[in-house]
């Protein structure tokens, strides 16, 4: 069984390493971002601004660490799934209820008809609508003449 345990950890960490780039665990991602990602743009912002390149330094701000905040999202951030328990119950609930009222075999039948007649009533009442609104529009442009 010692086997099997060192091959489940060797392959879970192949996938850790895969999973992050360069090849790097979790934790060296990490230090790796802070190092270049914080502290990297800050030394370098005020490197620039002792040179007196305020506008490069503004420049290099603003990409330094919004790259930063974007591989923070991209890499730990987007993956997760961020539902809370009250969505996780409105879906099961919303699963049940289709189970329930879920159409017998006979009844799917006739179904699609009554379907097909409503939504041919929606249709015609719709262009009795548009006639009515045409019809009114009419004699306004009519008086505006």
């Amino acid at each position: 069984m010692s086997a099997e345990n060192e091959g489940n950890a060797t392959s879970h960490t192949k996938s850790d390493q895969q999973r992050y780039p360069f090849g790097l665990s979790s934790p060296q991602f990490a230090v790796l971002v802070v190092l270049v990602g914080l502290i990297g743009p800050g030394l370098l912002v005020y490197t620039l601004e002792q040179a007196n390149l305020s506008a490069v330094a503004d420049l290099v701000w603003v990409v330094g660490y919004g790259t930063t905040i974007f591989v923070v999202w991209f890499i730990w951030l987007r993956p997760l799934d961020l539902v809370g328990s009250s969505a996780q119950a409105t879906s099961l609930t919303e699963e049940s209820e289709q189970s329930d009222t879920a159409p017998e075999e006979g009844d799917s039948e006739t179904e699609p008809s009554d379907r097909t007649e409503s939504s041919a009533e929606d249709s015609a009442l719709a262009t009795e609508d548009r006639a009515k609104e045409s019809t009114q529009e009419n004699p306004e442009s009519s008086d505006s003449k």
